[in-house]
């Protein structure tokens, strides 16, 4: 709730920090999830491929049920190298984008960033795809 300002000694009213911040769209917030391919995430973990792709998967699988618990899928986009992370980005209703070449993380996010707000973002959030205990308030918070 907003306060109002009290009177200058003119007698108008001083500006409040929250008249000078912008205002928030009304246009839909989409999510960006960026992820690496199922085999090169969570490498620190010194597991075997098959079961680094095993968790990486489960972990991605959780993020996009949260994710379109809040959110519609068409307003989740996945951006990866990964034929696999697409695939099951796709099997969830959410978008799935080609992450372009020699790509690092904030190049992706940019990437899914730009393809959120061509097509009406208001706002985009940015979602790691290895959050394994990340709930629906997290996202509403």
């Amino acid at each position: 709730m907003m306060r109002p300002s009290p009177p200058s000694a003119s007698g108008g009213r001083l500006a409040s920090p929250v008249d000078e911040m912008p205002r928030i769209s009304s246009l839909p917030p989409w999510a960006v999830i960026a992820a690496k391919p199922l085999h090169l995430g969570k490498s620190r973990l010194r597991l075997p491929d098959d079961q680094r792709v095993s968790i990486n998967r489960a972990f991605l699988l959780h993020v996009l049920e949260t994710v379109t618990m809040v959110l519609p899928p068409l307003h989740v986009v996945v951006i990866s190298s990964d034929e696999r992370v697409l695939m099951l980005a796709r099997r969830a209703g959410a978008r799935a984008l080609p992450e372009s070449p020699h790509g690092d993380l904030n190049i992706a996010l940019s990437q899914g960033a730009r393809f959120a707000a061509a097509r009406g973002a208001g706002a985009v959030l940015s979602i790691a795809a290895d959050l394994p205990g990340l709930s629906p308030d997290d996202l509403h918070a």
